[in-house]
């Protein structure tokens, strides 16, 4: 009965499970050991337990070995073979999900759908399901029908269909992420920040889906980026908070990064407000900077000194000469400390506002006797 058996189990392997079930018939007609008798019993009876289990042993090593295509190739045969095809749409839909997860590591279009019949009464719900040319759709689809056809298949057809939604959360991120870089090449800074918020100009969240709780940290940081741009800090320093919370290495290497980015963006945004004379709008973007190394901290001073000694000005040709007096002083109290320093570096502005600024008191000193 051996030389039944062993061939029985090389049809099988072949998929020739009507074969298949002819030699292990023979080898159990021929069979005489009761322990032999318990295990060709119901292989002759039927292979089709055994015939799922061979081909989903096929897809699983295809899967390891990342041959995506073939796994894809066994689950549409094994469907396509099977007694009770609608047992098999988890695992097609498996194989199509794990096809997309490969292309998308290679860069590549998604793998096109397996064409495959079976007599199913279904089978139009099943050319339908496979009809889409995007591989999560399809795997989704798959989900669905076998959820529907299989009562014993919906808890795992919602773990699947879990992360097929997962993977198309992703997918759309990236692609999200990687229009709202193009955008930031051309400097359409709010553009960008509007298509990272889900569409919606000016970027408030309303708690839905672009919103902060639902956001990864790579966007927030894309975020952070594009709202130092549009010099909207504390929301900006917000983002930046977020996505130091994630687990993503990018998005928290830049969040360490950020407190550098911030302070030069608040110096550049000061700068500007000054040289239109409005010390009080420096002020506020002032208040919030962070200097990370000396030079910073040398700006700082320099903006501060600046927007104080523009306040006495104002005053000074208002007449009020000693409020202005008083806003010279607190100038050149920040001034002085790093006096020494900005001349050793060349900061000839802060040294140079320093010089202006002690005249005007000497000036106004005199003025006053």
């Amino acid at each position: 009965y051996a030389l039944d058996y062993l061939p029985g189990l090389c049809l099988l392997a072949a998929r020739r499970r009507a074969d298949a079930e002819a030699a292990f018939a023979r080898a159990l007609a021929g069979c005489t050991r009761q322990l032999h008798l318990a295990v060709l019993r119901p292989l002759a009876q039927s292979a089709e337990p055994a015939l799922l289990a061979e081909a989903r042993r096929a897809i699983d090593d295809a899967l390891a070995d990342g041959r995506t295509a073939d796994a894809v190739r066994e689950a549409a045969a094994l469907l396509a073979a099977a007694t009770r095809p609608e047992d098999c749409l988890l695992d097609l839909a498996r194989a199509e999900l794990a096809a997309v997860v490969a292309a998308l590591g290679r860069g590549s279009a998604t793998p096109p759908a397996p064409t495959l019949t079976t007599r199913a009464p279904w089978q139009p719900r099943l050319a339908a399901a496979l009809a889409s040319a995007d591989g999560l759709e399809r795997a989704r689809r798959l989900c669905a029908l076998a959820s529907e056809l299989l009562p014993t298949a919906t808890t795992a057809a919602a773990a699947l269909a879990a992360k097929i939604a997962s993977l198309d959360d992703q997918v759309a991120s990236a692609r999200v992420q990687g229009d709202a870089a193009r955008l930031m090449e051309q400097g359409k800074w709010a553009e960008a920040l509007t298509l990272l918020d889900g569409g919606r100009p000016g970027g408030a969240d309303t708690g839905r889906s672009g919103d902060a709780d639902a956001r990864e940290p790579r966007v927030e940081a894309q975020r952070a980026l594009l709202l130092l741009k549009l010099e909207r800090f504390a929301e900006a320093d917000l983002a930046a908070d977020r996505a130091s919370a994630g687990s993503d290495a990018a998005a928290r290497d830049l969040a360490a990064r950020y407190p550098d980015l911030a302070c030069k963006a608040r110096l550049g945004a000061a700068t500007r407000l000054l040289r239109a004379k409005d010390a009080r709008g420096a002020s506020a973007v002032l208040a919030g900077a962070a200097p990370r190394d000396p030079e910073q901290q040398l700006e700082l001073t320099y903006c501060r000194a600046f927007a104080s000694a523009l306040d006495g000005y104002r005053e000074l040709e208002a007449g009020a000469h000693q409020t202005a007096r008083r806003h010279f002083v607190a100038a050149l109290e920040l001034l002085e400390p790093r006096l020494a320093f900005a001349r050793s570096r060349g900061h000839v502005r802060l040294v140079g506002l320093h010089e202006k600024l002690d005249a005007e008191l000497v000036r106004l000193t005199e003025g006053a006797r």
